[in-house]
C-alpha cells in the first residue's frame, strides 16, 4: 500500500531535481510512476490496473501531493504563466460547479 507521505516525498524530490515538472502535472505524474517501475511500454490499462491494485499512486494523489509540497516550499511552484492559467481554470470550474 502506498501512503500519502511517501508520495509527497517522491513529488518533492522530483520537483527539486526536475524543475520542468513544476509546470506540467502530466510530466510530474509520469515521473512519479516511473519511480514505481512504469516504463515507456506500459499501456494505459496497465497503469489503471496498477492504480486500482494500489501498486501505483492515483493521478489525483500525485497532484494533491504537489499542492501540499508547494504549500510547504513555495519556491517549487510553477512559473507565473502556468500559475495564472491554473487560477483561471479554477475560476472556470467554480462557475461550472455553481450551475
Amino acid at each position: 500500500m502506498i501512503n500519502l507521505t511517501e508520495i509527497q516525498q517522491r513529488v518533492y524530490g522530483i520537483l527539486v531535481v526536475h524543475p520542468e515538472t513544476r509546470n506540467d502535472n502530466n510530466l510530474l505524474i509520469w515521473a512519479v510512476h516511473r519511480q514505481y517501475g512504469i516504463d515507456n511500454n506500459a499501456t494505459y490499462a496497465d497503469v489503471i490496473l496498477k492504480i486500482r491494485a494500489k501498486k501505483l499512486p492515483a493521478f489525483e494523489s500525485i497532484t494533491r501531493a504537489r499542492r501540499k509540497v508547494v504549500e510547504l516550499y513555495p519556491e517549487l511552484d510553477a512559473n507565473a504563466a502556468v500559475k495564472a492559467l491554473r487560477k483561471q481554470q479554477e475560476k472556470e470550474y467554480e462557475e461550472y460547479a455553481r450551475i
